[in-house]
């Protein structure tokens, strides 16, 4: 990747094909703001930093709950990018119930007949 010039390095990143992501491990994609603190030690000596450090790829094995956690105590939010383990339902930090309702709404009024990704962003967005 030392070979590669600027708008290739930035391509490569952008779809996820430099060598960093050809690991089977559980990658986490985590937003925190540019300043934020390391994430833990055992969490960032597997990652790539994007965004000027607010975007952070970390490979580790730690509990969703623990990665989720960490992001939000730094302000921020993980979502589970990869794994070989079975999709998790805790894969996304959880919603505020305000913006879980609203999400739940959009959801509904554009997809009514609810085909499109069913239980991917959170288990039930019926709206009564």
């Amino acid at each position: 990747e030392q070979d590669l010039n600027a708008e290739q390095f930035w391509y490569q990143l952008k779809e996820q094909n430099l060598n960093f992501f050809s690991r089977n491990q559980p990658l986490w994609r985590v937003s925190v703001p540019a300043n934020a603190p390391q994430l833990g030690n055992d969490m960032e000596h597997d990652c790539l930093l994007d965004w000027g450090g607010a975007l952070r790829w970390v490979y580790t094995d730690r509990a969703a709950d623990t990665v989720v956690e960490q992001a939000q105590r730094l302000g921020g939010h993980a979502t589970m990018f990869r794994s070989e383990q079975e999709w998790l339902s805790n894969r996304f930090t959880p919603l505020s119930q305000p913006i879980a309702r609203i999400h739940a709404e959009l959801k509904s009024a554009f997809d009514p007949k609810r085909i499109l990704n069913p239980g991917i962003l959170f288990e039930d967005y019926l709206v009564q």
